[in-house]
């Protein structure tokens, strides 16, 4: 990402980006991640005009996996209520969000109808899921993944896909009562004794 930020956000580019189907407002965001700016930065995003319905899903789970995803790297979960006057949002309701946003997605038949955009949900599919703390969560995290690897198997063995619901499993079974840094970590753990590498966006 930080070819990202030096070369093409350094460029004011606005629009969708082709080949991800992101904005690239979105995707200066994600290059920030790791940082107490992209925070504010992900709650305030304006959005984009989309042509579908689906690809407003598909960015607002990008946007609050983000969201996740920085406090995890900060160390910052978030999960305790905070003062009244704080725009900052708990965890566990922007978790909520994501699947949300994840069911939309997968009530709206673009798995059926073999959609592009409805590949694209891996990161946010991954974030989520890793953290998700309950039956309906969990159960809505592998039912997105069975998806995704039923159309990979179309194009290739959908093993990246495998490797992640293992990965994302693991997590629930050795992470419970853990807050996010630490999950993440964990997963982290696990994709290195594997050897490999997820490239989640």
């Amino acid at each position: 990402m930080e070819i990202w930020k030096l070369h093409v956000a350094s460029k004011g580019q606005v629009g969708i980006e082709e080949t991800s189907g992101l904005p690239y407002s979105l995707i200066n965001l994600f290059a920030g991640l790791g940082s107490p700016e992209a925070e504010e930065g992900l709650l305030g995003w304006a959005g984009e005009l989309g042509e579908e319905f689906i690809q407003i899903h598909l960015w607002e789970a990008f946007r609050f996996a983000g969201l996740l995803h920085n406090r995890a790297l900060l160390g910052n979960d978030q999960n305790t209520s905070p003062p009244a006057a704080s725009p900052m949002p708990r965890s566990e309701v922007v978790r909520m969000k994501i699947f949300a946003s994840l069911q939309a997605i997968v009530d709206s038949g673009a798995f059926t109808f073999r959609q592009p955009l409805a590949r694209a949900i891996f990161y946010p599919l991954f974030i989520a899921g890793l953290f998700a703390e309950n039956y309906q969560q969990r159960r809505l995290t592998r039912l997105a993944f069975q998806h995704l690897m039923d159309d990979s198997q179309e194009r290739i063995d959908g093993s990246t896909e495998r490797v992640a619901l293992d990965i994302v499993t693991n997590v629930w079974e050795t992470g419970k009562g853990q807050g996010l840094t630490a999950k993440l970590a964990l997963a982290t753990k696990f994709a290195a004794e594997l050897n490999i590498e997820l490239h989640l966006y």
